[in-house]
């Protein structure tokens, strides 16, 4: 419960969660896909807040996204945003060094599909530079590939010493693309 930005009555919660991150770190898990329930009000965004801090002094990445409800006949746009976020933190991190190795590792990871990302986030580009590639498929192997570049994306983003966060708030409010595309990511070991 919260009162003035203070979070009361949910030690416990914290504890998991701080549990599952620190577990990733430590390399017992490849990874996990924790999900928070409860009704309007009851401290989920505060909770996921709590966990923010953890990972920044953990040096790690922790990246939002919020689906809407006005805004479900738009694919992926939690994630778009979270994935935004990324993109701007990285672009401003004072290692350019750093900022050259997520490139690289992002334009290495991705290589034929980078295109079908730098449309669904037009961000990455500032990233990565101007993408050349056909967008000639579509249907079931567009949305295949399109999955796939997510997750290498993901893969890309992320490394023991530089850990990840994706926190999607009002997840309800999701599409049914970007519940496959979290599914997709869930799945991956």
């Amino acid at each position: 419960f919260l009162d003035k930005g203070v979070l009361y009555d949910r030690t416990e919660e914290k504890k998991k969660l701080i549990a599952a991150f620190d577990r990733r770190i430590s390399d017992q898990s490849t990874g996990e896909f924790i999900l928070l329930s409860g009704k309007s009000g009851t401290g989920k965004t505060s909770l996921a807040k709590v966990l923010r801090k953890h990972v920044a002094r953990k040096r790690g990445f922790f990246i939002s996204g919020k689906f809407d409800q006005l805004q479900q006949s738009e694919p992926y746009s939690a994630l778009v945003s979270a994935f935004t976020e990324f993109v701007t933190i990285i672009i401003n991190h004072q290692d350019q060094n750093y900022v050259e190795q997520i490139k690289q590792s992002i334009l290495k990871s991705l290589q034929r599909d980078l295109h079908l990302l730098c449309e669904m986030i037009p961000a990455l580009e500032q990233l990565v530079g101007p993408y050349q590639g056909s967008t000639n498929t579509r249907g079931a192997e567009a949305t295949q590939r399109l999955r796939m570049a997510t997750r290498n994306l993901v893969r890309a983003m992320c490394s023991q010493d530089k850990p990840l966060v994706l926190f999607l708030d009002d997840l309800q409010w999701a599409d049914s693309s970007s519940l496959d595309l979290l599914h997709v990511l869930a799945s991956d070991k």
